[in-house]
Order: C-alpha cells, then structure tokens, then sequence
C-alpha cells in the first residue's frame, strides 16, 4: 500500500506540474492578486488527497463492515 502512495503522490505531482504550466497564462494574475500561496496549498492539498484519500476511505469501510473486497489487516476481528 505504501508503494501505491508514492505513485499516487508521484502521479499527482505530475499531474499539478502540467497544471501549473497550464496556468502560465493566468499566473501574472494571480501572483499580482496575492493568491500564490493559497494556489500552492490547494496543489499540496490536493495532491495529499489524490494519494492517500482512497485508501484511508478503503480502511475506514472495512473497519466498519468487513467484506470479501477487503483486506483481512484492516478488518476488525
């Protein structure tokens, strides 16, 4: 699970980079507007949950309710 973290965390990066570079348009707008910071932590933000999101959600349904799909070190006994 860690190793899909990290490609969840790598894929997302990437996928902020094309964005950001998408965005070179609109950037002197939005640095001259003071929102660069809020703009670099929605990337974080966003990327930290692309990655870890699913199986967070993944944990907490099979604590609750452990079915065939889950894996038996997340269930509860």
């Amino acid at each position: 699970m860690k190793e899909k973290i990290i490609d969840k965390l790598v894929q997302g990066v990437v996928l902020w980079a094309l964005a950001f570079f998408g965005l070179r348009g609109v950037l002197p707008e939005i640095v001259t507007a003071g929102s660069l910071p809020v703009l670099f932590l929605v990337a974080v933000l966003s990327t930290a949950g692309y990655a870890v999101g699913p199986y967070a959600y993944q944990a907490y349904r099979c604590a609750q309710q452990c079915e065939s799909t889950c894996d038996p070190s997340l269930c509860r006994v």
